[in-house]
């Protein structure tokens, strides 16, 4: 399931609206992996926060930091 997010938020590189949505996409599966509610609550409590604050980096380099989250996970 992780894979096939950051499989999606790749071909979302060219679309920043799609891809800020495929990123959120991307953490909300990462949180859920370990089984702990309190992860998903806290994603969920902060996701329109983060969402405003954030940072002006460009996308390309946004998925670069899933592609090593990924690869530090598998």
């Amino acid at each position: 399931m992780l894979t096939k997010a950051l499989e999606i938020n790749s071909q979302s590189l060219d679309d920043n609206a799609l891809f800020i949505r495929s990123d959120v996409e991307f953490h909300r599966v990462l949180a859920e992996i370990p089984g702990n509610p309190i992860f998903m609550a806290i994603h969920v409590a902060l996701l329109d926060w983060l969402i405003a604050a954030r940072p002006s980096v460009p996308d390309r380099e946004l998925h670069e930091h899933n592609n090593v989250s990924i690869n530090s996970i598998l």
